[in-house]
Parts: structure tokens; C-alpha cells; sequence
């Protein structure tokens, strides 16, 4: 073979190379781009909403059962009405919004569905709870009393318990997504070094090979000079 064939040979062989690596590696980084667009669009989202509910949830508890202790600080009242008109309602809101990204069949939706309803259901007794405490009379104090040990701690409970678990979900999520992530950053790596490291060996055997042919012309020839000048 020529020495021109061999060249273009060689060069279409790492033109090939090249392109072949720059498929693979947009491949592999559109998968690690939409893991993290994940990660970054749904799972920690969720995980921030989850934890500052469960944060909402137990505040609001501890406050309900210092009214109920005869706490009537203005700073209590009015972090019991921030909370139910304020916090309650964007939560709401934002689990709304996690739902709508799931699947139908993610076992986290109805987990979510069934939340919302509990949230619903916790500012509607918060309410009745705080309208009963207005009254100042003690047949409402009991009234109160009792609605906060039997409906509202069984909300609490129950609420608590769903945050907890979707939480757990979502951290698992979260872990497989960010394995997933460095799996796929790695294989960038290794793509990028395997395919450099057969590119140097395949230049180095076309190196030898050019030199090669080259050099054994010229060896022939001054092997045919010096026998000539022999008188061979």
C-alpha cells in the first residue's frame, strides 16, 4: 500500500475515532443533564417542602397545646393565624405542584393526594379550634380541649407520619438519581481516556508504520549504492 492510501487510512481511522467519542460523550452528558434537571427541578424541591411541613407541623402543635394550656400571648395567636392563612396555604400549594409532576402510577402521588386533604383538614380545625378559644367561656375552653386531643392530634400524627415517609422516598430518589449522575460523569471520563489512549497507540503504530515505509526504500537503496561502489 502507498504511503498516501496509508495516510488516508490512518486519518479516516481517527476522524472515525473522533466523531465516535463525541457522539458517545453528548450522549452520555444529555443523560447526566436531565438527572440533575431532576434533581434540581423535583427532588429537592420536594425534600425543602417536606422538611419546612414537618417543621410547620410540629410548631403548630406545640402552639395549639400552649392555647389550650391558657397561652393567650398576642405573639402565639398571631403566629396560629400566620401559619393556617400563610404557611398551610403555600404548602398546599407546592404539594399541588409536586403531585402534577408524577406519574399516575407513583405510589408518591397518592401519598401526596391523601397529604393535601390532611392539610385541608388541619387549617378547617385550626379554625374551629381558634373560634372556639374567642368565646372565652369555659364550655368552649373544654370544647377546644377536647378538639385538640382527639381530631387535631390525630391529624398531627398522621400528617407527620406521611411527611416522613415521603421524605424517605424522596432521599432514596434522591440517592439513586445523584449515583446515577456520578455513573454518568464517569463514563465521560473513562470515554474521554480510552479513546485518548487508543488514539496515541494508533498514532504511534501509523508513525511506525510512515517511518517504516520510508526508511526501507532508503536502506535499499544505499544497500544497492554500497555494493555498486564495491564493484559488485
Amino acid at each position: 500500500m502507498k504511503i498516501r492510501h496509508k495516510l488516508v487510512l490512518a486519518f479516516g481511522v481517527l476522524i472515525l475515532i473522533l466523531i465516535a467519542e463525541i457522539i458517545l460523550n453528548q450522549v452520555v452528558t444529555n443523560r447526566a443533564n436531565q438527572t440533575y434537571d431532576t434533581l434540581q427541578s423535583e427532588i429537592n424541591p420536594a425534600i425543602t417542602i417536606l422538611n419546612h411541613y414537618e417543621t410547620i407541623n410540629r410548631e403548630l402543635d406545640i402552639l395549639i397545646s400552649s392555647r389550650v394550656k391558657g397561652d393567650n400571648k398576642f405573639s402565639t395567636t398571631n403566629r396560629i393565624k400566620g401559619i393556617v392563612e400563610v404557611e398551610l396555604s403555600y404548602i398546599e400549594t407546592e404539594l399541588s405542584k409536586l403531585k402534577e409532576k408524577l406519574s399516575n402510577n407513583d405510589p408518591n402521588g397518592l401519598i401526596l393526594e391523601t397529604l393535601i386533604t390532611n392539610t385541608q383538614d388541619l387549617k378547617n380545625t385550626t379554625v374551629r379550634f381558634k373560634s372556639l378559644l374567642n368565646k372565652e367561656n369555659t364550655e368552649s375552653v373544654e370544647t377546644a380541649s377536647s378538639l385538640y386531643s382527639g381530631e387535631f392530634s390525630t391529624l398531627h400524627s398522621t400528617i407527620d407520619k406521611r411527611i416522613a415517609l415521603l421524605i424517605l422516598n424522596y432521599n432514596r430518589a434522591y440517592e439513586t438519581f445523584s449515583n446515577d449522575l456520578a455513573h454518568n460523569l464517569k463514563s465521560v471520563s473513562k470515554i474521554i481516556l480510552f479513546t485518548g489512549i487508543f488514539g496515541i497507540i494508533l498514532a504511534l503504530i501509523i508513525t511506525f508504520q510512515i517511518t517504516y515505509s520510508i526508511s526501507r526504500p532508503i536502506y535499499k537503496l544505499k544497500k544497492a549504492a554500497l555494493k555498486m561502489s564495491r564493484g559488485n
